[in-house]
């Protein structure tokens, strides 16, 4: 894509080469490189055990088969969200919230055709 922008001329890659984005490699998991406050990138690495964690499967946490239909999907995650709501768990709070949040994101990708598609092919990444 960066070279398709850089060989039509856009705005943000106007002077520069294309060769300038022929190098580029991208990083490998965990690792990612973010802004500093000096303008230069730095390396940051993530720990396997915080990404694995982070990465848990959507279908799991519906508690759903990965050829689930769009009903069990649904079905599931009403019973999920009953279970985890804040209101029904006033004695901890904090992690009902979080669950919750979890269950509420794994529907919203899982319910939708093209976003579960996504999903399946690529993981939480997206394409």
């Amino acid at each position: 894509m960066l070279l398709h922008l850089a060989e039509h001329g856009r705005r943000a890659f106007r002077g520069l080469p294309v060769s300038a984005f022929a190098p580029y490699q991208f990083p490998s998991p965990g690792v990612r490189a973010t802004p500093s406050s000096h303008g230069r990138s730095r390396t940051i690495t993530t720990s396997t055990a915080r990404l694995q964690q982070k990465e848990e499967d959507l279908y799991q946490r519906l508690g759903v088969s990965k050829g689930a239909s769009q009903d069990e999907i649904k079905k599931a995650y009403r019973r999920m969200a009953m279970k985890w709501h804040p209101d029904r768990n006033p004695d901890n709070r904090s992690e009902s919230e979080k669950k919750f949040r979890e269950v509420a994101e794994a529907y919203e990708t899982l319910s939708d055709p093209q976003k579960r598609q996504s999903y399946d092919m690529y993981g939480s990444g997206g394409g």
